[in-house]
């Protein structure tokens, strides 16, 4: 995974989690909103972490969110698996798998 590839990942994560049209319903911000959609859609590193970072403290400073969990979660495939999805939020729940015929 490249940086800019790790950066997305991190925006994308954050959008599911915070943005109105996320999963997190009962968060509606439409100036988060903004932040969150600059940082998904950045096209270099640099913007995007700094979108990242504006949205952090934006989160923080406004007490939008205090997370409590953090549920890690391992998987093991074998050979004949070529990727999987996960579910909302990154949850293993729902994971759906790419059977290949290898």
């Amino acid at each position: 995974m490249g940086v800019l590839d790790a950066v997305n990942n991190v925006a994308a994560r954050m959008y599911n989690l915070y943005h109105s049209k996320g999963v997190n319903v009962t968060l509606k911000d439409p100036k988060l909103d903004k932040i969150l959609e600059d940082a998904v859609g950045a096209i270099d590193q640099p913007t995007g972490e700094k979108k990242i970072a504006e949205a952090a403290r934006y989160i923080r400073d406004n007490y939008l969110a205090i997370p409590i969990a953090s549920i890690p979660v391992n998987i093991a495939t074998n050979p004949k698996i070529q990727g999987w999805r996960f579910g909302k939020m990154g949850s293993s729940f729902g994971v759906k798998l790419n059977v290949g015929t290898k």
